[in-house]
């Protein structure tokens, strides 16, 4: 069976901040036979529930229409639904939905940018025992993964050998604190004897890869357990 409307592109739609949004809510021309001649004219847009004004959308021709946003801002899960009129009359989408308008189809849209520097990067070791190195995730839309390694400077002899922790993931989401644990059961253990940590933190996005690299004086951060009473 022949798809009667669609838009393009279909599904969700990612973009980078500052770039422009387009959306095409296309029917096939059966549906002419219902709706009448440029049946383009009911057709119009939705942004969570509220209708997009005129001057956002271009008609193509009889059956096609395309919302266009210049520097779209930032968000996430904005939901863009194309509508078609049951009467061609100018009414809004939130008075007119129980009266016969139909939803044609619908996008969700999330807006980001390429991974930021992160500026809190902290480690702190407890009583020699375990070592935490936390940061906050900067605001973004989009899923971004971080990788935090580290080397460590040894003799001349021996190879100075990167220590990989897991992948983070942070979701679609608001500022979020991240981070990676290490004692002596890890794998790669917690390495107490050394003085200072090199460490590397990559982040990476559908926009681009970002790298972050942190001195950590490791003696001057060690919080000792409290006196036994």
């Amino acid at each position: 069976m022949r798809q009667l409307h669609d838009t393009i592109p279909r599904g969700d739609i990612i973009i980078k901040y500052g770039e422009a949004l387009n959306i095409t809510c296309n029917l096939n021309m059966s549906m002419v036979a219902q709706y009448g001649e440029n049946v383009s004219s009911r057709l119009y847009f939705t942004r969570n529930n509220e209708e997009l004004p005129s001057e956002m959308i271009d008609v193509l021709n009889s059956t096609s229409i395309r919302l266009y946003l210049k520097d779209h801002p930032k968000g996430k899960q904005l939901n863009y639904y194309c509508w078609i009129r049951d009467e061609p009359t100018h009414k809004t989408a939130l008075s007119t939905r129980h009266s016969g308008n139909k939803v044609v189809c619908f996008n969700v849209v999330f807006v980001g940018v390429a991974p930021q520097n992160i500026t809190d990067f902290s480690c702190l070791s407890r009583n020699y025992e375990n070592l935490t190195c936390s940061w906050t995730a900067k605001t973004n839309y989009v899923d971004t993964d971080y990788n935090l390694t580290y080397y460590l400077r040894v003799r001349a002899s021996r190879n100075n050998k990167r220590h990989k922790r897991p992948d983070t993931n942070e979701s679609k989401q608001t500022e979020t604190r991240l981070s990676c644990y290490w004692d002596l059961y890890t794998d790669p253990q917690y390495r107490q004897s050394h003085g200072v940590f090199y460490f590397r933190l990559r982040m990476n996005n559908t926009f681009g890869t970002n790298e972050n690299n942190f001195t950590f004086e490791h003696f001057k951060h060690v919080l000792p357990n409290p006196p036994r009473i």
